[in-house]
């Protein structure tokens, strides 16, 4: 009877063990890049090009393309807004729906769901039904250019005049130069943020200004004046990998890899990196790097470069 018993509960554990969930590791279905020539989609070792002629896009020039939690593909164009769910295209532009303009330079999804669009007239947010325009004094009215949400519920949108953060429930906080020290006189809008594992935040800026770094009290900065950050060019883009090492795409100089001692500027000239102009960048789940440039897409496995699109100005990306 003893050994009956012992063998019911091992059995009991062993079913109890095995329905257990795991977590599905992620793979990459597809990439999405926005182009000057309407959206191309790759899966499969395919590509597949929307354009405003062959399908419901509104328009050619997509800027930005994010991809909402139920699979919704959202493309921020030059003349407003497409909603695409596989089949349908659905259009939104400042005529006929709440967006501040048709400008969508960014599109950024907090953790409720809610898409936040920046344009070149301030922020809107979009929660499913309901539009809500931001704008001044305490919010952005200018260009937002860079739109990003940590894991606390901020909101931190770079923008003509500096950073802006939101607290996610009604307080909004400018930093510029005006308040922080450290924004050089070369410095006039930010184009990329980013938050790391600890908390510190990361912000792209124009004209050879480099990155400026904000813990929550003190801000720093990293440019040709005090590291090998290239002295030309924009910030357009911020990226953190799984090991916590930095990659800035840039304008005019490329890509540029910290790891917090060592910097590594990838080129044209001393890699494949098919050109310097880095408009986006994107990480897909097996952690490849996708390098969008204006003349085309360049992947990055940490060894190898491939080259895709070749010849294409590529505005955006976004891992599906």
């Amino acid at each position: 009877m003893k050994n009956y018993f012992s063998l019911l509960i091992l059995a009991s554990f062993f079913i109890i063990g095995s329905c257990k969930k795991t977590n599905p590791v992620k793979t990459t279905k597809a990439i999405w890049a926005g182009t000057s020539a309407g959206v191309d989609k790759f899966s499969s070792s395919t590509w597949t090009n929307y354009s405003k002629n062959t399908s419901g896009l509104v328009f050619d020039d997509v800027l930005s393309v994010a991809i909402d939690a139920q699979g919704y593909k959202w493309f921020g164009t030059s003349e407003g807004l497409s909603k695409f769910d596989g089949s349908n295209w659905t259009t939104y532009t400042s005529n006929t729906s709440g967006l501040a303009a048709d400008y969508i330079s960014d599109i950024g999804i907090d953790g409720k769901g809610n898409k936040w669009f920046g344009t070149n007239y301030g922020l809107t947010k979009f929660d499913g039904n309901t539009w809500t325009q931001y704008t001044a004094p305490n919010t952005p009215d200018s260009y937002v250019w860079a739109t990003y949400f940590d894991t606390k519920g901020n909101g931190w949108f770079g923008t003509d005049y500096g950073v802006v953060q939101y607290d996610g429930v009604s307080t909004w906080t400018d930093y510029s130069s005006v308040n922080v020290q450290v924004m050089g006189e070369n410095y006039e809008y930010i184009t990329a943020v980013a938050v790391d594992s600890k908390g510190i935040k990361w912000f792209g800026a124009n004209n050879g200004a480099g990155v400026y770094t904000f813990d929550g009290s003190n801000w720093s900065f990293y440019d040709s004046s005090n590291s090998p950050m290239p002295e030309n060019g924009d910030v357009n883009s911020i990226l953190i990998d799984s090991k916590g090492v930095m990659w800035f795409g840039m304008s005019l100089s490329g890509l540029v890899r910290f790891d917090g001692k060592n910097w590594t500027n990838y080129t044209a000239d001393n890699s494949k990196l098919v050109a310097n102009n880095i408009n986006a960048m994107v990480f897909d789940f097996e952690g490849n790097l996708w390098i969008a440039t204006d003349a085309g897409i360049s992947k990055f496995d940490g060894t190898n470069w491939t080259t895709y699109l070749s010849g294409t100005n590529v505005l955006s990306l976004a891992v599906e």
